[in-house]
C-alpha cells in the first residue's frame, strides 16, 4: 500500500506518457527511465552491448539482458530511452 501512495506522490503527479508509468510500477524502470529488469525473462543483471565514443567519453549505449541478450535501454547524450 505504502508503494502505491508513494509511486501516485511521486509519478503520477508528473507528465510521463501511461506505458512508462505502468513500466515503473511493475518495476521495469526506475524514475530517471533506466532498466531495472529485462521485460522478457525478468532477470536483472546487464551488460553493454554498443557503445559509442567520441572525443574520450561515451555519447550512447545500449543495455542487453545478460540471460535472453534482449535489449532494455539506451542512454544517449545524458538520457534514458526505449
Amino acid at each position: 500500500m505504502l508503494k502505491i501512495l508513494w509511486f501516485a506522490k511521486n509519478v503520477f503527479n508528473k507528465k510521463i506518457p501511461f506505458g512508462i508509468k505502468m513500466l515503473i510500477l511493475k518495476g521495469y524502470k526506475n524514475l530517471d527511465f533506466s532498466p531495472r529488469k529485462c521485460h522478457k525473462c525478468k532477470c536483472k543483471s546487464f551488460h553493454k552491448g554498443f557503445v559509442y565514443y567520441s572525443d574520450y567519453y561515451a555519447d550512447e549505449y545500449e543495455l542487453l539482458c545478460d540471460k535472453c541478450n534482449e535489449r532494455v535501454g539506451l542512454w544517449s547524450y545524458g538520457a534514458w530511452y526505449e
